[in-house]
């Protein structure tokens, strides 16, 4: 597919602009659990569900995370510090970790038999 020419990219832009943007009182907070450990805030419509995102930039280390588990803020607690996270959420993120490392387990576990047999 050849690139757009830039009266396309003119004509798109100007179609997206004409969009109307959603009031701020619409938009939620999410909390987002982070592979590297950290936590990240990030906001979307109110109509979405859940937060789809499986990697993210994470502003602490500077790298591209696996997204763990989200949960959506109540409106109140979107002023409080990313890094001082609900329970609920880490406790995703540590099921997740024993999850992985019962899997590994698993493996190594195979693995071994095939030696002593």
């Amino acid at each position: 597919m050849p690139p757009l020419s830039p009266a396309k990219v003119t004509e798109i832009a100007k179609l997206l602009r004409s969009f109307p943007e959603h009031p701020e009182h619409e938009y939620v907070t999410w909390r987002l659990s982070l592979t590297c450990g950290h936590y990240a805030d990030c906001r979307a419509h109110q109509s979405n569900q859940s937060y789809n995102a499986s990697t993210i930039d994470c502003a602490e280390c500077g790298a591209i995370r696996g997204v763990i588990a989200a949960k959506q803020l109540p409106r109140n607690d979107v002023a409080e510090d990313s890094q001082s996270p609900s329970n609920e959420v880490e406790i995703a993120a540590v099921d997740k970790e024993i999850q992985a490392l019962r899997k590994k387990l698993r493996a190594a576990e195979r693995r071994r038999k095939t030696l002593v047999d």
